[in-house]
């Protein structure tokens, strides 16, 4: 038998936005003052409300420490489509109730939704297989339609951050989220254009619309997709076991300065 390896990074409560806001800066160390000691259970809410939270209680006793929010339904080409998106106001209640905030955005397409049935619709616009929109083609053409309709998705998702923010609510933001598996669009022309993506998400929240109540988790999947330690603050990885196998899984070491994170979600 071989002797467990215990060692591990130490971290430094660090952000990368040098105006980050007292509560981001508090959940980062406290993040950091737990990490490699304790492990914090978190939950994915339902479209519409939060039954999942209520469950959980009533069988456990307890609350999960973080709730993970969806900016989906704010994605403009499914507004215009009919969509409707209570999760601001959820992850505000949840704030307010003690819980950690962590949002991801499965980012619909801003245009060239394919819309055919059954599972290449435009509720499914944010897969690769659901859409032709070219996200290396709008990097590479700043004058272009396609890159106007991606700042105002952008700024479309920054108004939502920026009422949590007004609310006091650091946020655990998990943008472009394995992007590496290419079945999403922003990952299906390789990382160049999705690593300008994020640096384009991350100036245009931090310096134009002054968003400094985030966390930026970066959950890529693979090393070549990294957009670098001056845009993360936290590495994050997605794990998807065959079905039926229920074994614990354990994540590697921090990078760096930087805490390494492990969660699943559904693609």
């Amino acid at each position: 038998m071989t002797k467990a390896n215990t060692s591990r990074f130490e971290v430094a409560p660090e952000l990368i936005n040098p105006r980050a806001s007292e509560g981001a800066k508090r959940l980062m160390r406290y993040l950091c003052s737990i990490y490699g000691k304790r492990m914090l259970t978190g939950q994915q809410i339902g479209v519409v409300s939060t039954p999942e939270f209520d469950m959980i209680h009533r069988v456990t006793g307890k609350y999960p420490a973080v709730g993970g929010f969806d900016f989906m339904n704010y994605s403009p080409s499914r507004v215009e489509r009919g969509a409707e998106c209570r999760d601001t106001d959820l992850a505000i209640e949840w704030w307010n109730r003690g819980g950690i905030v962590t949002f991801c955005w499965h980012w619909n397409a801003p245009k060239d939704l394919i819309d055919l049935p059954p599972d290449r619709t435009w509720g499914s616009g944010f897969y690769t297989k659901a859409t032709t929109f070219d996200v290396q083609r709008t990097m590479s053409d700043q004058g272009s339609e396609e890159y106007r309709l991606l700042i105002r998705d952008i700024d479309a998702i920054s108004d939502q951050l920026k009422r949590l923010q007004d609310e006091g609510v650091p946020v655990l933001w998990r943008p472009l989220h394995e992007a590496s598996g290419g079945w999403f669009w922003w990952g299906a022309k390789g990382p160049e254009p999705c690593i300008a993506l994020w640096k384009l998400m991350y100036e245009r929240m931090t310096h134009v619309h002054g968003l400094n109540n985030l966390i930026w988790v970066w959950n890529g999947q693979h090393k070549d997709w990294y957009p670098g330690d001056a845009y993360v603050d936290i590495i994050g990885e997605d794990i998807y076991p065959p079905p039926r196998i229920t074994a614990p899984k354990r994540s590697g070491s921090a990078r760096r300065s930087r805490i390494r994170m492990q969660g699943r979600s559904s693609p």
